[in-house]
């Protein structure tokens, strides 16, 4: 995948319906990321920069 911060590859060995998602349970076969990618935070549903970074006051 070009772009993107990061890419697993997995087997999956169990799916668990979760009220109206399904969570999958995996052995991860290959894993690849980009170390110069920002991290991708969320806070009560709401983007924020990772802690070393000011935060917007709402994701706090």
């Amino acid at each position: 995948m070009r772009d993107a911060a990061a890419v697993l590859v997995a087997d999956v060995v169990q799916q668990v319906e979760a009220g109206d998602d399904v969570l999958f349970l995996g052995h991860v076969r290959h894993l690849d990321h980009d170390p110069e990618a920002a991290p991708l935070l969320y806070a009560a549903s709401i983007p924020c920069r990772p802690v070393w970074q000011p935060c917007r006051a709402s994701c706090r």
